[in-house]
This record gives C-alpha cells, sequence and structure tokens, in this order.
C-alpha cells in the first residue's frame, strides 16, 4: 500500500490565479505577507495587522481591476 508522500509526490496543485495576483500586489505595494482563501463567492485576505488592512483598503480598487473577479473580497487581521 503506499503512503501519503508517494501518493501526492508528482501531483500538481495548482492555486488559483487570484491567490498569486494578491500575494504579489501585497509584497510589491507593502512589503508583506499575507494569507488567501479562495471560496466559490468570496476571496479572504488576511493580514497581519490592522495599519496593513487600513493601507489595504485604500488600494482595493486597484487590486479588483487587476483580479477582473466578481467575487466578494473581505480583509480580515489575523496570524499570517
Amino acid at each position: 500500500m503506499d503512503n501519503i508522500e508517494q501518493l501526492l509526490k508528482n501531483r500538481l496543485f495548482d492555486e488559483p490565479p487570484e491567490i498569486k495576483i494578491i500575494k504579489d500586489f501585497i509584497r510589491i505595494n507593502f512589503d508583506e505577507q499575507c494569507l488567501v482563501k479562495v471560496s466559490r463567492f468570496k476571496i479572504a485576505i488576511i493580514v497581519s495587522n490592522s495599519a496593513l488592512a487600513g493601507a489595504l483598503r485604500e488600494k482595493m480598487e486597484t487590486l479588483k481591476d487587476q483580479l477582473l473577479t466578481s467575487k466578494s473580497i473581505s480583509i480580515i487581521v489575523g496570524t499570517v
């Protein structure tokens, strides 16, 4: 019987393009890390502090233009 490592070793995990766009946007504009969770109707961006959340909120229109999605976007302050 194969173990989980052997089963997943050669599997390619494609992350949604929204994740890369959001992470790159935050890294380039704010030099910070974030977590991004994408579901069917919503994108949640998790950042480490409220200052970053506020600054990101101000640039949200620019980010939405890059994403080209109809999903709702929320910013959450939490552990990254």
